[in-house]
């Protein structure tokens, strides 16, 4: 349970750094448009490759069909709006492309960036949902198991008692034996040893 919990807080962790990478690539867009495109394009391009480490950190703990569908269906989005981010810096490269450029990051890529968001935030809450769930079924077996202590303890109290005084009975007859060789051991030789049984002390 602790290994499938830490794989989630792994994927929700990735989901999280996903979006703020597309956050950051967005706003290293904007930079493009407004200031030094060719800084901001590195800036863009440094942000990718943090946002694939947390792809392929999310990769690795997936488990789940339809979750690794998701994170496939991520991965192709991704790529597209890497090409749409790539097609906006050739058109600032353009004379007077700058106009073309803006109407193309607000019509094209930004609303893309959105879905791409909306994909990482489909996968956090999965991820999320997972953890509820498994801390639900943890709360349920603990419930359970505590539940079996009890009962094997109070089953285990009331066999002791029983298997005690099945043990103490059993001694009576060794006591009456005991007792009596002392009294002929004394001289009372007229002593009638009442020891009815099948086992070594009868016989």
């Amino acid at each position: 349970v602790g290994s499938i919990l830490q794989d989630w807080f792994r994927i929700t962790l990735a989901a999280q750094n996903m979006v703020r990478s597309v956050e950051r690539q967005e706003n290293a867009q904007l930079a493009m448009l407004l200031d030094d495109p060719d800084l901001a394009y590195v800036q863009f391009t440094a942000t990718g490759g943090i946002f694939l480490g947390w792809q392929e950190e999310a990769r690795r703990n997936i488990r789940d069909t339809s979750d690794r569908a998701l994170l496939e269906r991520i991965e192709r989005r991704y790529r597209l709006y890497s090409s749409y981010a790539d097609s906006l810096y050739r058109l600032l490269q353009q004379p007077n492309g700058n106009a073309r450029a803006t109407e193309y990051k607000f019509k094209v890529v930004r609303p893309y960036a959105e879905s791409l968001k909306e994909d990482c935030f489909q996968l956090l809450e999965r991820s999320q949902s997972a953890i509820s769930r498994t801390e639900e079924t943890i709360g349920s077996t603990v419930k359970a198991a505590m539940l079996t202590v009890i009962v094997a303890s109070i089953g285990a109290v009331v066999l002791s008692f029983f298997a005690s005084r099945a043990f103490i009975l059993s001694l009576q007859p060794l006591e009456t034996l005991t007792r009596s060789v002392r009294l002929i051991g004394r001289g009372r030789l007229n002593q009638k040893i009442d020891v009815v049984g099948t086992d070594e002390i009868g016989e």
